[in-house]
């Protein structure tokens, strides 16, 4: 590990860690606590208390948990849902959950889609929307029944995301992004129609713009106002591979994104001078190719990790501190109060840092 003391944002060793028996697929936060959950490859879905102890929800069952997420802020619920190879979508309320009496705790509501793999699930407050094939279905955890189910119909869904106001749903897949409006689930999608298939797409956190990354290595841009959805002019080109994971930088005006592409970092924000289109910078600190990147909350601080077990935290340009671990780092996330870091491997090892209590002022830097 490299240590640059004065700038150190994370303590020099994680104040958590847990093996699980197989590669770590997913790892998510919930808002409002310091619970982390992790799944692997294996379908174990486990939840870390932020007390050191580990409460274990779902057993190995030789089927992939690929989607795992809380329900987010603003809902007067806590439930955790996973899904992925057995084609269940499984959810625990936490509220009702007896940690210290269950060694292992059954799920309160169990979704059964037969043998279709779901590949991705998303929350809106108590509505939570999943890829079937080439459908969407949304669910409410109020009613426990479906709202509705939309088709994608060009091929099977290959991104989901809502806009952060969660009046709009937005789906990816071959050729083509669809955009429904929650208010009125039968009303025709906005279409957006495109020559090739998408990798990825992220929401900036104010909502103004969709950036979408395509399978010929070009980001575009879906820009939203007033309720029109409309395509940028400018695009971006020349990335080094497909583009693997986006990320969103919520400090200030929140125009900062991070695009990961091979081994390649590129930092971009609008250019200075009106109607120039975007700018960017590179980080090539990686030699393996990043698989997961984030920026810390409410800051300029981005973590990435990469298929050499290199975590790299960097400030712009500039690296500010770096982990050597002892295997491919698959996921990372910040904890939405931005105080804590968890990093999954592909070895089973799930690792959770702190922030340095001497950088904590810095927070927004």
């Amino acid at each position: 590990m490299l240590d640059f003391a004065k700038n150190r944002i994370l303590s020099p060793k994680p104040s958590w860690s847990h093996k699980f028996s197989d590669y770590v697929t997913a790892i998510a936060w919930a808002e409002e606590s310091d619970h982390l959950a992790i799944a692997t490859a294996d379908g174990e879905v486990g939840l870390w208390l932020g007390n050191k102890s580990t409460q274990i929800f779902q057993g190995a069952n030789n089927e992939s948990v690929d989607c795992l997420s809380f329900s987010s802020q603003g809902f007067s619920g806590n439930w955790l849902s996973a899904a992925g190879e057995g084609g269940k979508i499984k959810l625990w309320n936490l509220n009702l959950a007896n940690f210290s009496e269950q060694p292992i705790i059954s799920p309160q509501i169990s979704i059964d889609q037969g043998n279709t793999w779901i590949d991705f699930l998303a929350w809106h407050q108590s509505d939570f929307a999943f890829s079937l094939g080439k459908y969407v279905q949304v669910w409410s955890v109020k009613t426990q029944d479906i709202v509705t189910t939309v088709n994608f119909e060009n091929s099977s869904v290959q991104g989901l995301a809502w806009h952060p106001t969660g009046n709009y749903l937005t789906a990816s897949g071959y050729q083509s992004i669809k955009i429904w409006n929650a208010a009125d689930w039968d009303q025709d999608p906005f279409t957006l129609p495109l020559p090739t298939a998408i990798t990825a797409i992220a929401w900036q956190d104010r909502g103004q713009y969709l950036v979408i990354a395509t399978a010929d290595k070009m980001v575009i841009f879906l820009e939203y106002q007033d309720g029109e959805f409309t395509l940028s002019p400018f695009q971006l080109r020349g990335f080094v591979s497909k583009i693997k994971a986006i990320s969103w930088s919520n400090y200030q005006t929140g125009n900062t994104f991070a695009l990961a592409s091979g081994n390649e970092i590129t930092l971009w924000q609008p250019h200075p001078q009106p109607n120039s289109g975007w700018q960017a910078e590179v980080l090539n600190q990686h030699s393996g190719n990043v698989n997961a990147l984030e920026f810390q909350p409410h800051s300029k601080v981005l973590a990435s990790g990469d298929t050499e077990g290199k975590l790299y935290l960097s400030r712009g340009t500039n690296t500010i501190q770096s982990f050597n671990l002892n295997s491919e780092i698959t996921c990372l996330k910040w904890h939405p109060q931005g105080h804590k870091l968890a990093v999954g491997t592909a070895q089973g090892e799930v690792l959770v840092w702190e922030i340095n209590k001497k950088s904590s002022k810095g927070f927004g830097t």
